[in-house]
C-alpha cells in the first residue's frame, strides 16, 4: 500500500493523468492517499497546478476535507462541511494554511466568503515558516478580478493591511510587485503604509519598479513611499 501511495503521489507531483488512472484504477483506496505532510493527492494536484488531475480524482470518488474544497472552490462541499463543524474555518492543515488562505491564494472568492461568514479569522497566518496571511494570499492571486474582491472582502473583515509575512512583505508588497493598481488604491486607503520596508529594506514601489510596474511604483511614490 505504502509503495503505491508513493507511486500516485509521484504521479501527481508530475502531473502524469495517465499513471494516476493506472495506480487508482489498480487499488481503488489510493484516491483519497495523503502525503506525510497532511496534503491529499487532491490538494497536492492543485498545488503543483495540475486542475485535470484533481479534477479526475473527485470525479473517482475522493473524500474532500475543507482544504480540498476551498482549492477546488467547491462551495456545497465547502458549505456542508461548514455546516457540521463550524470549527473548520479556523484550523489549519498539517502543512500549516487555513482554509481561507487557500481559497484565497487559489482564486476562490466564493469559497472565501463562506469561510468568512462561518467565523474564519481574517489575520490568522500560516502555521509555518511562511507566517502568510490570506490577504497576503488574496493579493498574491493570479487572477486579478478575484484578487481585487477577496482583498476587498478580507479588508472589510477586518484583515491588517500593514502584517508583514516571511522576509517582511506586507500585502502592499506582494500588491506592488504584481503591478495590481486598483489592490494597492485600496490597501492605501484602508492605512497601508506606503514606505514600509521588507527585511531587504525594499520598499513596495521598489518591488514595482524591480517588476516592471511604472505606474504602480509611481502611484506609491505619490503616498509618500
Amino acid at each position: 500500500m505504502m509503495g503505491g501511495a508513493e507511486a500516485l503521489l509521484d504521479a501527481v507531483r508530475r502531473g502524469d493523468l495517465p499513471a494516476v488512472r493506472e495506480l487508482v484504477d489498480a487499488d481503488p483506496a489510493l484516491v483519497s492517499v495523503r502525503d506525510q505532510r497532511g496534503p491529499s493527492a487532491v490538494l497536492l494536484a492543485v498545488y503543483h497546478g495540475h486542475g485535470t488531475v484533481a479534477d479526475w480524482l473527485v470525479d473517482r470518488g475522493a473524500e474532500l476535507n475543507i482544504y480540498d474544497a476551498a482549492a477546488l472552490g467547491r462551495l456545497s462541499q465547502v458549505a456542508a462541511l461548514l455546516e457540521a463543524n463550524p470549527e473548520l474555518a479556523r484550523m489549519h492543515a498539517p502543512d500549516g494554511f487555513s482554509a481561507l488562505g487557500i481559497a484565497a491564494y487559489f482564486g476562490r472568492p466564493e469559497a472565501l466568503d463562506l469561510l468568512l461568514s462561518a467565523g474564519a479569522d481574517p489575520n490568522a497566518a500560516s502555521r509555518n515558516a511562511m507566517q502568510v496571511t490570506p490577504l497576503h494570499s488574496a493579493c498574491a492571486c493570479t487572477d486579478a478580478a478575484a484578487a481585487l474582491r477577496m482583498t476587498e472582502a478580507l479588508l472589510a473583515a477586518g484583515a491588517d493591511p500593514n502584517v508583514a509575512q516571511e522576509g517582511g512583505w506586507t500585502p502592499l508588497h506582494q500588491a506592488a510587485a504584481q503591478g495590481r493598481l486598483h489592490i494597492i488604491e485600496i490597501l492605501l486607503d484602508r492605512g497601508a503604509e506606503a514606505g514600509s520596508r521588507n527585511d531587504d529594506g525594499r520598499t513596495p514601489a521598489d518591488m514595482a519598479v524591480e517588476k516592471g510596474h511604472d505606474d504602480a511604483a509611481e502611484l506609491l511614490r505619490r503616498h509618500g513611499a
